[in-house]
């Protein structure tokens, strides 16, 4: 039941979040990116005055769209390096080396320790993760401050 068990919650809280994460994120770059295509040839269609204010808007969709991109691949990615580690652990005491010794027991405690500090950080870094590529999540966070501290 213990190896069952070790596969299920490691499926639950890593392989299927970031399949998910990854597939989802996959689908917006997609649809972001036909949607910058059909932008650009929207544009080049219409000709005529408005292809410099045109040009500057399509210039900052695009830079935008780039940041979401960045963003999302950021969080996706960082949840897998901090999360992946310990189901690792977990699948590899369970089905491979379980320790025996004191010595070993303790090594795999430490190193235990250090991996879920991995995956509990992964939380804490997704705010600055959204706080360094995401303006707009800038921009709120300031009203939001900025409305706290009125409050007070």
């Amino acid at each position: 039941m213990e190896k069952i068990y070790t596969v299920i919650d490691a499926t639950i809280y890593s392989f299927i979040p970031f399949l998910s994460l990854l597939t989802l994120n996959l689908l917006i770059i997609i649809q972001l990116k036909r949607s910058s295509k059909f932008s650009s040839q929207f544009t080049e269609g219409q000709g005529g005055n408005n292809m410099n204010e045109s040009a500057v808007g399509d210039t900052k969709k695009a830079k935008a769209n780039t940041n979401i991109t960045l963003m999302l691949l950021m969080v996706s990615f960082t949840f897998l390096v901090l999360t992946s580690p310990i189901v690792i652990l977990f699948l590899y005491q369970r089905y491979y080396r379980r320790p025996k010794t004191n010595a070993e027991r303790a090594h795999y405690r430490i190193i235990l320790v250090v991996l879920e500090s991995f995956m509990f950080s992964n939380h804490a870094v997704n705010f600055f993760l959204y706080s360094i590529s995401g303006r707009r999540f800038r921009h709120e966070l300031k009203l939001l401050l900025t409305r706290l501290r009125c409050r007070s």
